[in-house]
């Protein structure tokens, strides 16, 4: 690692952090994302890439980021890639990946995720991806979502706990046999 600490440099260039405000990323975080909205006239599509600085807490004993950390990464760089290039698609769980770990990230390295669209038909989309340490090829991917057979909100639109199940009620003190005895 050098002398710089790039945690503290934060992401590159024109990334911004996504906002989770719960669930499993929220605490394997952050994650920061960058669009590009191309150029017509140049033949430039726009374009979607996610990215994530490697913290200690994303690597594994050898001082790189853990195999399923990357694979998480890669499965929400699917998602955002698709909802990029459709983006009435609502959220869309992951059916099929497939992955190829080509090279280590290691921890303080900044990973760059970007992707497209294959195909879509009515109830699968077909995506693929690659992801870069810095300047190297580290993860590539493909993988199936199932679209939605009704439209699903989008979640930055949902309202507070929406579309998550509510939080378990606190135990009766009393145990579960004194329901209705007074």
């Amino acid at each position: 690692m050098t002398d710089q600490n790039p945690i503290s440099a934060g992401p590159p260039p024109g990334f911004h952090r996504l906002e989770m405000p719960r669930g499993f990323i929220s605490v394997n975080g952050p994650l920061y994302m960058r669009q590009d909205p191309g150029d017509a006239s140049a033949g430039i599509a726009p374009s979607v890439a996610l990215g994530m600085l490697v913290e200690a807490k994303h690597g594994n004993p050898r001082g790189v980021c853990h195999g399923g950390m990357m694979m998480t990464f890669a499965d929400i760089l699917l998602a955002i890639v698709v909802r990029h290039a459709e983006p009435q698609l609502g959220m869309m769980p992951t059916v099929s990946m497939s992955t190829d770990f080509l090279a280590g990230a290691p921890v303080g390295s900044f990973l760059t995720g970007t992707g497209r669209l294959l195909k879509r038909t009515r109830k699968l989309a077909f995506a693929e991806g690659r992801v870069m340490a810095g300047e190297t090829l580290a993860l590539r991917v493909s993988g199936i979502l199932k679209i939605p057979s009704r439209p699903l909100v989008p979640a930055d639109r949902l309202p507070a706990g929406a579309g998550h199940p509510p939080p378990p009620s606190p135990p009766n003190d009393d145990g579960p046999m004194a329901e209705g005895l007074s």
